[in-house]
Order: C-alpha cells, then sequence, then structure tokens
C-alpha cells in the first residue's frame, strides 16, 4: 500500500496510490483521517487498506501535485531498510547485520 499526500483541484488530499491513479483518502474509515500523518500517528494502516478494498481510484496522478509524505512533528524515528546496496558496496560486499536506525528531530 503506497500513501500519498497530495493536493488536487485547489484541495489539500491524501490517498491511496492505485496504478495510475489514487483512492481518495477522505472516503476511507469514515474520514476519520486528514493527511498521511494522521493515518501513520494512528498507526490505522490496516484499517485504512481494509478500508480501501473493492474502492475506485478516481484521481489520476497525472493531475495532482505531490506533497511530502509526512509533515513534520517534532520527533520522526526510522528505519533505513532500503539501502542494502548502498551497504554492499560500503561494507565491502556484505550487509549489516541490523538495519540504520536514525532519529529527525526539530
Amino acid at each position: 500500500m503506497k500513501l500519498i499526500n497530495f493536493a488536487h483541484a485547489g484541495a489539500e488530499k491524501w490517498g491511496i496510490v492505485d496504478g495510475d491513479a489514487i483512492i481518495d483518502g477522505a472516503s476511507l474509515a469514515g474520514g476519520k483521517y486528514s493527511s498521511v500523518g494522521d493515518v501513520v500517528m494512528a498507526q490505522a494502516t490496516d484499517e485504512v487498506r481494509a478500508a480501501a478494498a473493492g474502492a475506485a481510484a478516481t484521481i489520476p496522478l497525472a493531475d495532482i501535485e505531490y506533497r511530502i509524505p509526512l509533515t513534520p512533528n517534532g520527533k520522526t524515528f526510522c528505519v533505513g531498510r532500503n539501502y542494502a546496496t548502498y551497504h554492499k558496496v560500503i561494507e565491502d560486499g556484505h550487509l549489516p547485520e541490523w538495519p540504520s536506525v536514525f532519529t529527525k528531530l526539530d
């Protein structure tokens, strides 16, 4: 599931990318969440995924303006699992035993 914050038709929105279009998040989970950050902070990804099952992606990606995925909230904890190739090169062909962990503080 790919969550996205975006602008469309003059409004700030969030949703789920489905192919080359987006399922509007306002229609999911009773409209409880106003951004990807709200979904993440509420640990509601499973709820949103279930609500999106069978929903139509009606907003073409070509018609949106991308927004940052998570707005700053003062503290973010990150796990860098997606840098395996980088570590293979830097670590002389070996992956580290543990993924890199770092914070982003405002």
